[in-house]
């Protein structure tokens, strides 16, 4: 399967077209670092692209927010937590968050590619577990002892 370009990537989520807000340099680091550290083919098999698009998605979003901190004199990175209250004047906004997080996804939680990533990394390679073969009198003996290690040297002597 092939590294996805910065251009699919585009094609494929159409929320990140403008170059000026995500450049292409942007795009393809992280595309190069989900690929070079963060992805593992044989676990990933075919959605190996999706959950790199979702990756990429997530890390864009995060820089963009970290970017929109400094606009308002804050610091590039700094993270102050969730917005749970909100009010002007005579208007009260509140929002129950806790019924979209994902437990224990950490910053996962903070945008919706993230959400879909870690739904997808928990599940793949989350195959189904045989516990045993059936009734058969043939197959239901003891388990698998494991190599024979009478016959494989030892190297420490």
């Amino acid at each position: 399967m092939a590294n996805l370009t910065s251009d699919q990537f585009r094609k494929d989520f159409p929320a990140f077209q403008s170059r000026d807000k995500y450049d292409d340099s942007a795009v393809n680091f992280w595309l190069g670092l989900a690929y070079a550290n963060f992805f593992n083919q044989q676990r990933w098999g075919n959605t190996l692209n999706i959950g790199v698009e979702m990756f990429v998605a997530h890390q864009l979003v995060l820089e963009t927010m970290s970017l929109a901190s400094v606009t308002v004199d804050g610091n590039p990175g700094e993270y102050t937590g969730a917005i749970t209250a909100e009010s002007g004047d005579k208007v009260s906004v509140n929002y129950d968050t806790n019924g979209s997080l994902d437990e224990g996804a950490g910053h996962w939680n903070l945008t919706t590619y993230g959400k879909r990533y870690i739904r997808m990394a928990r599940m793949i390679g989350a195959g189904g577990l045989q516990l045993g073969i059936g009734a058969s009198p043939l197959f239901n003996g003891p388990a698998w002892p494991g190599p024979l290690t009478s016959i494989i040297p030892n190297p420490d002597g």
